[in-house]
């Protein structure tokens, strides 16, 4: 199913990206057939700002991470616009109205140094979705609002008369925009407006009807205006439920004109993502989980990655989703715990008051608000202010001291012991993140059954069980051949990890796994491993990590028998000792070659 960007989170987006006003166009990349993505040189830093006409995941936001392969030959509009673009400076960025419309202006120059002006012009409109490249006119106002007024230099999906009649997007001819819908920006809504078109409809109003009447407003922020309007008032009364509506509506106007937004997530009971938004969905709550974000740019970024990734498998995509939210959560818990253990560091300095007060009771005046004592553990003779509630005696600011003292002792030893727990939950749900990226459908059961196991996903209904013999196979491990001749045995994922280096491998057996990285266990069934097997089996553990992208990665080795698994650990994780360290590149030609089950050329 189609899911677009509404005009009210692209305004997010918007109030975002201003910072690439007077950025150089560094490159422009288009990773894929309607997608386009611009490099934008600041004074410190590079962003790129990906943009996609597809009719399933048309959108624009900031990317961060690996920039797009350089593809062969360039498209004939790839080729077009870096030579137009490239080079230019973007001198503004301006969305139509509340409209999924946005035009980004370019100055530039021509072969000859003479300045030129372009807009690139972004239309989110499901299958009727592009990316248009606009020459102004000599006397076109530059900047100016409303839509872009030019010729078109080329589009990323060229529109002839035998495709539409009404619309055509060719080189050459004048761009025309989309048909106006006619319909109002909400910053621009008036109390009197608002009441007279009320009372002009007849039954209750529905959320199609506001989508109805404003700009850029798609079903969730619909729904969630309604949704807080019926937390105030009964749509049995009208006048009232107005008010509230109105309320509603208003609130988030004001906030988008003020650049404040509370981006979201949304997501279904299996853990889908369904909607992303530049407000927050409170009324998604009782449907699934709402995930909150910093940016509405991550937000959508991370949605339509969330989407896209595994697209072909609707359990992949389910999964990572699940991992990552609780990814995230785990953060939020850290940044907060992190906080507590900050302020747990001053416990010592309130047992030190208390004793101070303590020692001294004879010299504290009663209803001071501070004293200055001796400090019996300085050299030179110093002294400390303690501060007082004057309000206490002497001996009763003691006893808070201590009390205050054991508190924060308290939390000190709760809040890091959940601070290790948390750290070991993170390095598990990285390495499922892993063997996500390389699971076929029987690893991915396999995956999620173990997610149910732990905790992260809800068990199974009764009567939906698969027989217990099944759920609790973990699977055969990787087999690879060196070209030695030697087996080598990589787990696909966390449960087979542990059966490959608990149960099927012998003590004398060496074992590898990426230093400090999640990724799979390698196990080299020999007594006797030559150097060359030994480095073919670290690329391999390299390969299967997390780090399977860098350019080298520590491996540790060991024998088996130097392994061991905490007791209540989470699947995957072990101990070791007496390793040693090699540093390899990942290799995927390897891991295709070595392959035991390869199919000859």
């Amino acid at each position: 199913m189609a899911v677009a960007v509404d005009g009210l989170t692209l305004a997010g987006i918007m109030t975002e990206i201003q910072i690439l006003e007077d950025g150089r166009i560094e490159r422009l990349y288009q990773p894929e057939d309607r997608d386009l993505e611009i490099r934008i040189r600041l004074p410190r830093r590079s962003i790129r700002l990906r943009i996609s006409a597809d009719a399933g995941a048309a959108r624009l936001h900031t990317v961060e991470g690996e920039r797009p392969p350089s593809s062969g030959d360039p498209s004939p509009f790839l080729a077009l616009a870096r030579r137009r673009l490239e080079g230019g400076r973007v001198r503004y960025i301006r969305q139509v109205g509340m409209e999924r419309i946005v035009r980004i202006g370019v100055e530039s120059r021509s072969d000859l140094g003479d300045p030129e002006w372009y807009d690139v012009v972004v239309e989110i409109m499901g299958r009727h979705s592009n990316i248009i490249l606009v020459a102004h006119e000599d006397d076109e106002i530059r900047g100016e609002e409303g839509p872009a007024r030019g010729r078109v230099v080329d589009a990323i999906v060229r529109v002839s008369p035998g495709i539409s009649r009404h619309r055509v997007v060719l080189p050459g001819r004048p761009y025309i925009p989309p048909p106006e819908q006619h319909k109002i920006d909400p910053r621009e809504e008036t109390w009197e407006g608002f009441f007279r078109w009320v009372g002009s409809q007849g039954a209750n109003l529905t959320a199609k009807d506001l989508m109805g009447r404003y700009q850029g407003i798609g079903p969730a922020a619909a729904e969630e205006w309604m949704h807080r309007a019926l937390k105030r008032a009964s749509e049995d009364n009208r006048e009232a439920f107005s008010q509230a509506l109105w309320a509603a509506i208003s609130q988030s106007a004001a906030e988008v004109s003020a650049g404040r937004f509370a981006p979201c997530i949304a997501y279904d009971g299996n853990g889908t993502p369904k909607v992303v938004s530049g407000i927050y969905l409170h009324h998604w709550e009782s449907r699934g989980r709402v995930v909150p974000f910093e940016t509405v740019n991550a937000a959508v970024a991370t949605f339509y990655a969330d989407r896209m990734d595994r697209s072909a498998s609707g359990l992949a995509q389910s999964l990572t989703t699940v991992v990552r939210g609780a990814l995230s959560a785990l953060e939020h818990r850290m940044a907060r715990w992190n906080e507590q253990l900050q302020e747990a560091a001053e416990a010592d300095q309130w047992r030190r008051y208390g004793e101070l007060v303590t020692a001294y009771l004879h010299v504290v005046p009663r209803g001071a608000r501070e004293v200055t004592l001796p400090d019996p553990y300085s050299e030179t003779g110093g002294t400390v202010t303690v501060p007082l509630d004057p309000g206490l005696s002497p001996a009763d600011n003691a006893q808070q001291f201590f009390r205050r003292y054991q508190k924060l002792k308290r939390t000190r030893e709760v809040v890091t012991d959940h601070l290790e727990q948390a750290r070991r939950d993170a390095e598990y749900l990285e390495s499922v993140l892993v063997a996500l990226e390389h699971a076929d459908e029987q690893e991915l059961e396999e995956i999620q059954e173990e997610l149910r196991g732990q905790g992260f996903l809800r068990a199974r209904r009764r009567g939906g069980t698969k027989p217990r013999e099944k759920r609790d196979q973990a699977g055969s491990p990787m087999h690879f051949i060196s070209s030695e001749g030697i087996d080598i045995f990589v787990g696909k994922n966390n449960r087979q990890n542990d059966e490959l280096t608990t149960k099927t491998a012998h003590k004398q057996d060496t074992w590898l796994h990426a230093q400090n990285i999640p990724g799979s266990h390698v196990v080299i069934r020999s007594r006797e491993v030559p150097p060359k097997t030994l480095e073919e089996a670290a690329r391999l553990a390299a390969y299967y990590s997390k780090a399977r992208h860098a350019g080298t990665v520590a491996v540790d080795y060991t024998l088996v028998k130097h392994v061991w698994k905490p007791t209540g650990a989470r699947p995957g994780f072990v101990l070791y000792d007496h390793q040693k360290t090699v540093f390899v590149p990942p290799d995927p030609a390897l891991a295709e070659r070595l392959r035991a089950d390869r199919v000859p050329r």
